[in-house]
């Protein structure tokens, strides 16, 4: 049967049958995983992209806990992964896709993606820089007669969100200090995935880091 007249559950049955074979150094057919990533990438089909994060997240796991510098990093393992599958599906287009010649070279791009994720939070560990989850802490406990008002940095940091999503995790994540699975299962109506947690929490922060305003409140709160 043509590999485009398989359904997506075929697919992705037959490259986890395959991928086994591969781990045990059998002969294996890379066809039907690389079909994956043509129909997510090329074709842009959601139900391919479901199949291709559920098929390739324990392999980033397992490259995660591989990596020498894993545990000097202050952010789990799930992180990493939605961040190396937030990165690959925006840098990689159809047209760069289809300059993959093989699976390997696809997997090969995942790894090293991973790894310069890893690498820079290490780097942004080390800098000197305003840290925005520290500042939340803080304002949560700030006293009473701080010169900072706690309900105008909150509302502040509200009247900085673009939809019901980034409102939500002012209130959850930052706020509540939530865990990104647990705001799935607290707001299911608004979160599907942890990657919709993460997607929106780092849209949020980056356009907050570049608002001069918010930048100078969180400098005042940091050092105080």
């Amino acid at each position: 049967m043509e590999l485009n007249a398989l359904s997506i559950a075929n697919l992705q049955q037959r490259c986890q049958e395959q991928s086994e074979r591969f781990f045990k150094r059998l002969h294996y057919d890379a066809s039907y995983c690389y079909e994956i990533f043509h129909r997510a990438i090329v074709n842009r089909n959601d139900l391919a992209w479901e199949a291709l994060v559920s098929q390739y997240t324990p392999q980033l796991r397992r490259w995660f806990y591989a990596h020498p510098s894993h545990h000097n990093s202050d952010e789990d393992a799930e992180y990493f992964i939605n961040g190396v599958f937030l990165r690959f599906y925006k840098a990689i287009g159809p047209q760069r896709f289809l300059q993959f010649d093989s699976l390997a070279q696809v997997l090969q791009y995942l790894r090293l993606t991973l790894h310069n994720q890893i690498t820079d939070d290490l780097r942004k560990q080390r800098a000197p820089q305003v840290n925005l989850d520290d500042v939340y802490n803080v304002a949560a406990t700030s006293s009473a007669d701080s010169s900072l008002d706690k309900r105008e940095f909150w509302s502040l940091l509200e009247a900085h969100t673009n939809n019901p999503q980034e409102l939500a995790l002012v209130d959850l994540m930052l706020a509540k200090q939530m865990k990104p699975a647990e705001i799935v299962a607290a707001r299911p109506d608004l979160f599907e995935t942890v990657t919709q947690v993460y997607r929106n929490k780092e849209n949020m922060m980056g356009r907050w880091r570049r608002n001069q305003k918010l930048r100078d409140l969180f400098i005042t709160l940091y050092r105080s």
